[in-house]
């Protein structure tokens, strides 16, 4: 069964968006950012601190918090749980970390220079 990645994507950004979310896209062949959820495989939230990444080499859906993401806010749970889900569902691994330092989109061009 091949994963349709552009359907998970738009999965992801629509549901970043319901939690009330402000999300910038980024392909992952050039960090650039992209206006159409299919194209996207990285989700960055700023507030607050996260980032979504749906990696297709690996077949993953990574979350990653930043060092003040609140893992017991209502939302954050609920997000967890709904990826996690989406993740096991759409036959990925699910994979959450919390980093000691603000995440921001930069942090991740070492993995799109790798791709």
């Amino acid at each position: 069964m091949s994963i349709n990645y552009s359907n998970i994507s738009e999965k992801i950004m629509k549901s970043l968006q319901g939690y009330g979310f402000q999300v910038k896209m980024f392909d992952s062949s050039n960090g650039k950012s992209v206006a159409n959820p299919q194209d996207a495989k990285y989700f960055y939230v700023e507030v607050p601190n996260m980032m979504v990444h749906l990696d297709t080499q690996t077949d993953e859906l990574k979350l990653h918090l930043g060092e003040r993401t609140d893992i017991d806010d209502n939302n954050i749970d609920k997000l967890i749980k709904l990826l996690r889900n989406m993740a096991r569902v759409n036959t990925l691994d699910f994979d959450i970390r919390t980093f000691g330092k603000h995440i921001e989109p930069k942090n991740y061009a070492h993995e799109i220079e790798k791709n």
